[in-house]
């Protein structure tokens, strides 16, 4: 059906009652134009925008052209490459298969934002290969995958619009903050091999992010200055841990291991897997190879890999470490991050119930005060 008249002209909905609306326009040259849009508010973007590359004759029918037959697989193959040297590389991978699967054949320029919530909706209640569903973190990430795609697409002509944009993200609950009781520590030393432990002795001791372990190299250790370079920390930025003795307890044992330049080599091959000489060893080996078959031998229950990290936060600020310094330590882009520990500071406990003594001493002399004046004037 056809508009005739307002912002609305050039635009036609085909069949019919579909939902599926067209834009026809005509060029300098008098050719007429048709393209296939999806929703009325899209194909009204794409006319106005139509309208505007011939009127400043920056029209190119060529480009219009592979609009029509770019879908979101074709997105993926000619946009994830650019996201190969990223730390994110891996889990990039993972988010375009999800949506591979679930749209790999759409023409990028028919998908519209129901199709990436009915996703999300699919992602939030059905159970993953973990037996549950994926968290709200996990599906932001994936819709922040494909938003950055289309972004991409625009930035190359090829598209018009960024559909994902008018998605909202969902809110995530980041509070979690497990760490590792005393008690529990005893347990998992007790069951762990002394290599393993020293792994795992290494994680509490230095607050080092998975990647930020697995990344390190023999030398990013300064062992004379007890210095350790994170050369590649989640924010692409370096910085410095200091080595304490548990740290460099834990090295000596590491080290003292293999002869590669990584810390953290990637296990010998064995008959059943092939492993690339020299290579740094995966995160699941650290967690699934070491610290869930301890959990389940000490009993430790709802332990992650990065609970270890909490861990070495925890214990600082319950030891007084000012939330400053602890930011540092653990690389912290922003001090809202270090705050989430800030309940266990015994110092920020007290401080607080001072502030309470002093409310009243001050309470209390003033009260002292009125009785004084009202007895000079009964007086």
């Amino acid at each position: 059906m056809a508009r005739s008249g307002g912002e609305d002209r050039g635009l036609f909905e085909r069949p019919a009652g579909s939902g599926v609306w067209w834009v026809r326009y005509v060029d300098r040259e008098g050719r007429e134009h048709r393209e296939k849009v999806g929703s009325k508010s899209a194909a009204r973007e794409v006319y106005r925008q139509r309208k505007t590359e011939v009127r400043l004759e920056k029209f190119d029918p060529e480009a219009v052209t592979r609009r029509r037959v770019l879908t979101v697989k074709g997105l993926v193959e000619q946009y994830q490459p650019e996201f190969t040297q990223k730390r994110s590389a891996k889990d990039d991978r993972r988010y375009a298969r999800y949506w591979l699967e679930h749209m790999g054949s759409t023409p990028a320029d028919q998908v519209r934002p129901e199709d990436v919530e009915r996703w999300r909706r699919k992602r939030l209640s059905e159970p993953t290969r973990r037996g549950k569903p994926a968290a709200p973190a996990t599906v932001n990430r994936a819709v922040a995958f494909l938003k950055r795609l289309f972004n991409l697409a625009i930035r190359d002509g090829l598209l018009g619009q960024n559909p994902v944009t008018r998605v909202k993200m969902l809110t995530e609950n980041n509070a979690r903050i497990r760490f590792l009781l005393d008690e529990e520590e005893e347990r998992l030393r007790a069951v762990m091999s002394q290599e393993d432990w020293a792994i795992v002795g290494f994680a509490l001791a230095t607050g080092l992010r998975q990647g930020e372990m697995l990344s390190l190299r023999r030398e990013d250790l300064d062992l004379r200055l007890g210095m350790i370079t994170v050369r590649r920390s989640k924010h692409g930025e370096q910085r410095h841990v200091p080595m304490n003795q548990s740290a460099r307890d834990a090295l000596a044992v590491i080290l003292g291991g293999h002869d590669s330049d990584w810390v953290f080599p990637a296990p010998k091959a064995s008959k059943r897997k092939t492993v690339p000489e020299d290579q740094p060893r995966r995160g699941d080996s650290l967690y699934k190879g070491i610290l869930v078959r301890a959990c389940k031998k000490a009993g430790v229950k709802n332990l992650r890999w990065h609970d270890l990290r909490h861990t070495f936060c925890s214990r600082l600020v319950m030891l007084g470490v000012d939330l400053r310094t602890v930011q540092e330590l653990a690389g912290h882009k922003s001090i809202l991050m270090t705050q989430r520990y800030a309940h266990l500071s015994p110092a920020h406990q007290r401080a607080a119930v001072m502030a309470l003594d002093e409310r009243n001493r001050h309470q209390n002399r003033h009260l002292e005060n009125v009785v004084s004046l009202e007895g000079r004037r009964i007086g």
